[in-house]
């Protein structure tokens, strides 16, 4: 009986044998996106400090008998750490911890190992950024960002990697500078930022490990667009008191009933007649709303988009330019040749504009109307216009509205031609005239002279 129990024991002893690295390791890879480069760590239970160990890293849609990629990790503890392979193709793969001495003997290890390629920067919100009472915000889109800033960081191309702000608002040698909050891998939050002393765009980076992103632009705006407008605003009136200094001290001392034509009078008045010229105010008034929302588009393109170059005129405003200043030319020739409507009431009035004889002229009030529609309407789509617009020009205008304000300064200039000339006094001589005795002077009786046109 003893005989047959020892023969027992050792036949068990040459059935069992030695166990495999799959009965004796259980290794777990961790759940995260890698990149070429990053270090993995598996953990691992009864892993042996003196064994020698491999791991074979083999594609999961690889359906062949290949051995796959070898790599020789290190041992720390109970983990294996392995460094990803700086040509290691985007995908996943299957790791599998091999014996040095015995090829066919492995384990495989739990979950894929995924390797995702370089950082690709899809957009950033907003592309346009305004002043906000503690820097900056925006938002990086794109996809194989890493939800840890461990190894990972913002490049500011041609200034610096972007740090924690120490202070608020930073000196300008600790800028560019703000808060980085990496959200997951398609998503990046960027909050507090400061910019260097200028605005304008800047270039961005993204590093996941050894990959970079391409380049991509923010711009940093030093005003709003309500800031700008009012800047717009500020210039205009400066332009428009400089023209006022010049017109005042080229006007001449005439006086009319003791009073002397304004600067501002000066810019519509007919001399001839005394009256206000509808020629001269659509003429000032389109010149006024162009300079205006030139200056405007100038100042989005500088302030807030950075563009330091001018912008562009539509191609149609100089046909517009062209109908307003040869109605101009056109109502001086006809006044020249065929005479003046006469002289009008002692002093202009704004209703000089739409009316001749006393009563509203059909041609001057259509033409007015159409000028006033045509100016607010420019200013409005110019204000309205979305001031991040790469490349932001002046509008251009309609063709069909032109041909409509080509209709009204005709009839405007047809209007001129069909009225008679009225009566005016050229030359006044005074002579001495002897008054018999017992002549009784009576005035001439009769109403004032009425206005009865207008260039």
């Amino acid at each position: 009986m003893k005989r047959v129990l020892t023969l027992l024991a050792v036949a068990l002893c040459f059935a069992s044998g030695p166990r495999s690295l799959a009965q004796a390791l259980s290794c777990n890879l961790p759940q995260q996106e890698l990149s070429p480069g990053d270090k993995v760590t598996i953990s691992c239970d009864n892993l042996s400090k003196t064994s020698n160990f491999q791991l074979n890293i083999k594609g999961v849609n690889d359906q062949t008998s290949s051995k796959g990629t070898v790599l020789v990790p290190t041992v720390d503890g109970n983990n294996l750490v392995l460094r990803v392979p700086d040509d290691m193709v985007v995908g996943q793969y299957f790791v599998s911890v091999v014996s040095g001495t015995n090829q066919n003997d492995s384990a495989l290890v739990r979950g894929p190992l995924n390797v995702m390629g370089a950082p690709v920067i899809d957009a950033i919100y907003a592309l346009t950024n305004y002043p906000a009472p503690k820097g900056f915000d925006f938002e990086i889109a794109g996809k194989n960002f890493k939800s840890s800033k461990e190894g990972n960081y913002i490049e500011i191309v041609d200034l610096r990697t972007l740090e924690k702000c120490e202070t608020q608002p930073p000196p300008t040698d600790k800028t560019p500078c703000g808060n980085v909050e990496w959200k997951n891998s398609r998503r990046i939050v960027v909050t507090g930022f400061y910019p260097r002393h200028y605005y304008g765009p800047v270039k961005i980076k993204v590093h996941i490990g050894n990959s970079v992103s391409q380049e991509a632009s923010v711009a940093f705006a030093p005003l709003t667009q309500q800031g700008v407008a009012l800047v717009a605003a500020l210039v205009f009136f400066a332009i428009a008191y400089l023209l006022f200094v010049l017109v005042r001290r080229g006007l001449t001392p005439d006086l009319v009933e003791g009073i002397r034509a304004s600067p501002f009078t000066s810019l519509f008045l007919d001399r001839e007649t005394n009256s206000y010229s509808l020629s001269k105010f659509q003429v000032v008034a389109w010149t006024a709303v162009t300079v205006y929302s030139y200056v405007y588009l100038f100042l989005c393109r500088t302030l807030i988009q950075g563009n330091f170059t001018f912008p562009d005129v539509s191609q149609n405003l100089p046909q517009l330019f062209f109908v307003s200043a040869g109605t101009t030319v056109a109502a001086t020739a006809i006044t020249t040749n065929w005479g003046s409507k006469g002289a009008g009431s002692t002093q202009p009035s704004f209703a000089d504009f739409i009316s001749t004889g006393g009563l509203v002229a059909g041609d001057r009030f259509q033409f007015f109307t159409w000028t006033l529609v045509g100016c607010i309407g420019y200013v409005y789509l110019v204000v309205r216009m979305n001031p991040e617009t790469p490349n932001i020009s002046l509008p251009d205008i309609p063709q069909n509205f032109l041909y409509l304000m080509g209709v009204s300064s005709a009839g405007y200039l047809g209007g001129k031609l069909v009225r008679k000339p009225g009566p005016v006094i050229k030359t006044l001589s005074v002579a001495r005239v002897t008054i018999p005795p017992g002549t009784v002077l009576q005035p001439i009786p009769g109403p004032a002279p009425d206005q009865n046109d207008d260039d």
